[in-house]
């Protein structure tokens, strides 16, 4: 899958949006092991943040590729008036290869080039009376800026050189006559590319020609991706922290409500063992380990004759007793 198709069909954000779905359920899982529920506030959360972030990434993406358009297409004009101004519409399918004019031209493209190092090439066409375009100006361009144009993609291209792009939109574009970006990716002979078309105009206002600027499609296309890509990551950052200190928070509530039911069944137990020992009608009692008594029950107090108001130690758990002398008597 290429980079290209990540941008068209927006995988990127698809896959954000399963990765977000597979954590909120990992999630739930967790919750329902230990509350039996989901809480409502977590899953609102949840999607509000899913659904901010998804929208939020596509604007983002949406606003970089029209900067990008902005700053291609804003270069167009430009450049097209200085070249009709330096007598571009003199240049003829038969113009010789070392007119001066043409030199000039190209010379021109070339320093543009070297300028502006985001742009891939500058170039001129123009079209026949059959319709086919033709390039009349487009100069050694140095695709790989190593400094050297080392291969027949990278060597000045002839006059009336045929182009021929893989989606042949080119010729329909010609006869609009107007100002063009073509935001789709076109593929020809020297590679991938977007592009920009700024008509030239004669005294007539007739179009004579078309100055082209294209801009590599890999970089358009990373740009718009990594543009995505950081709202993407934010918002999966907020989720991630969102699900793993609520499942946290809950298991911790969990736990504490877990060991308060216990406590409550231990107090309950103790209860229920008191009721039954100060029911037994048989003496019981506890006694430290020198032998002294520590807790006795109502049977055993009456055995011994006594209500046990001279020991009162004898009527309270063993908590909470101390190690004492029997009363006076026993």
């Amino acid at each position: 899958m290429n980079m290209n198709t990540i941008l068209d069909y927006r995988v990127d954000v698809v896959l954000f949006i399963v990765v977000s779905m597979i954590g909120i359920l990992f999630a739930r899982h967790r919750m329902l092991r230990n509350l039996h529920r989901t809480p409502r506030r977590v899953v609102v959360a949840f999607f509000i943040t899913l659904i901010a972030t998804t929208v939020l990434a596509v604007i983002t993406g949406e606003m970089e590729r029209s900067q990008l358009i902005r700053m291609v297409s804003g270069l167009a004009p430009t450049y097209a008036m200085e070249l009709d101004a330096m007598g571009l519409q003199k240049i003829t399918p038969d113009t010789p290869a070392d007119d001066p004019l043409y030199l000039s031209l190209i010379e021109k493209q070339k320093t543009w080039l070297s300028l502006n190092p985001a742009i891939a090439d500058i170039y001129t066409v123009c079209q026949r009376p059959d319709g086919s375009i033709i390039l009349m100006v487009d100069s050694e361009t140095d695709y790989n800026r190593d400094g050297v144009f080392g291969d027949d993609r990278e060597a000045r291209t002839d006059i009336a050189t045929v182009y021929e792009s893989e989606e042949g939109t080119l010729a329909k574009d010609f006869q609009s006559g107007e100002s063009i970006f073509n935001p789709l990716i076109e593929t020809d002979a020297w590679g991938t590319w977007v592009s920009a078309m700024e008509p030239l105009r004669d005294a007539n206002g007739q179009v004579y020609a078309y100055l082209g600027i294209d801009f590599p499609a890999e970089k358009w296309v990373r740009a718009i991706l990594f543009a995505r890509a950081s709202v993407l990551l934010l918002g999966g950052f907020v989720i991630a922290i969102l699900l793993v200190f609520s499942t946290m928070a809950y298991q911790l509530k969990s736990e504490v409500q877990r060991r308060c039911e216990s406590e409550e069944a231990v107090l309950a137990s103790e209860a229920r063992l008191r009721l039954i020992v100060d029911n037994e009608p048989e003496c019981v009692m506890v006694l430290s380990r020198t032998g002294q008594i520590m807790e006795i029950n109502p049977a055993g107090l009456r055995a011994l004759g006594t209500d046990g108001s001279k020991w009162p130690c004898v009527i309270r758990p063993v908590s909470d007793c101390a190690a004492t002398d029997p009363p006076e008597g026993f």
